[in-house]
């Protein structure tokens, strides 16, 4: 069998491309970085992807969204084929019109957020949408091709799955006399 792995991707708009964390725990919903540092006032998009499927379509998805500590504001959530959320901006109970292609990263949606004032530090978490299709756990989603056929996608570090903050973190200090050509 296929081995499904599943990542919540979050990063700046401005990000150029779409890459999983090498970090990603395989059968797992977890986030691209596990840090992610923004600017007060500034909008910036989280995208829940699902990496490697197991299924080649898929018919809709369900995962909770927690922010711990503080709670940066949704402004939009959208998703592609007739993606319809019969749950909220953060209890995503998805359904597709059409079903979704499954590809090697396949986003399932993206939702826009700002951090009004600075500092601001949150914990993000996944897990279960409010109702569950796995018996108050999850995340998971549906294949599209068989609805009744539903995989269920536990996140990692008991559903932790980054930092959002708008302080940064010390690193050591480094010199380009250590960069040798």
């Amino acid at each position: 069998m296929k081995t499904l792995l599943t990542t919540l991707f979050i990063a700046l708009l401005a990000m150029p491309a779409l890459a999983v964390d090498e970090m990603a725990v395989s059968g797992a919903m977890d986030m691209y970085e596990d840090y992610i540092l923004v600017g007060a006032g500034a909008p910036f998009d989280v995208y829940v992807i699902l990496v490697d499927p197991s299924s080649t379509l898929i018919g809709g998805y369900e995962c909770g969204i927690s922010f711990q500590g503080g709670e940066p504001f949704v402004l939009a959530v959208t998703g592609p084929n007739g993606w319809t959320n019969f749950g909220g901006n953060l209890n995503h109970l998805v359904g597709h019109t059409t079903p979704l292609p499954a590809a090697p990263i396949t986003v399932l949606c993206t939702i826009n957020c700002l951090v009004p004032a600075a500092p601001f530090s949150a914990l993000v978490q996944m897990g279960p949408s409010d109702p569950s299709s796995f018996g108050g756990e999850g995340p998971g989603y549906a294949d599209g091709a068989d609805p009744d056929f539903l995989v269920m996608t536990p996140p990692p570090n008991n559903g932790t799955v980054a930092i959002i903050t708008t302080e940064a973190v010390a690193t050591e200090p480094q010199s380009f006399s250590g960069v040798k050509s």
